[in-house]
């Protein structure tokens, strides 16, 4: 059954929270990107310009360690099947968009929405269980 990820599945595709400054392409016991150029050569967040959603192989540097996943920071919000907070009143949205900072693309960052309607910085990523034997 295909699914949104849930938040825990979403990080660990994003190679984890461990450092909270880490972004998905930084290596897992490495040290974060710092240097604001660096980050905008990885991904799409509001200081690039580009004000809108661009295309998945714009951004080859930020691939994500250790799976190699594309635009798991910037682009658009991406919703998970996780609750933010007990009151439910919204899913939880990970790695950032065009439409913000480069501090909101970092692993550890969350954000918030009610799960109606569209908006053009949001948007998913779909997780396909594997099935193991014959």
């Amino acid at each position: 059954m295909v699914r949104l990820p849930t938040e825990g599945e979403w990080e660990r595709m994003a190679g984890g929270v461990a450092d909270e400054g880490r972004y998905p392409w930084d290596p897992p016991q490495g040290p974060a990107t710092r240097q604001q150029a660096a980050i905008l050569a990885r991904a799409n967040a509001y200081e690039s310009g580009l004000s809108n959603t661009s295309p998945v192989s714009m951004y080859p540097w930020g691939a994500s360690q250790p799976f190699g996943l594309m635009d798991m920071a910037g682009n658009v919000w991406e919703w998970t099947n996780s609750w933010y907070g007990e009151d439910k009143r919204g899913r939880v949205l990970r790695g950032g968009s065009w439409r913000g900072y480069v501090e909101d693309a970092r692993c550890a960052y969350r954000d918030r929405y009610v799960p109606v309607g569209s908006r053009g910085r949001v948007g998913f990523r779909l997780v396909f269980p594997v099935v193991s034997g014959s």
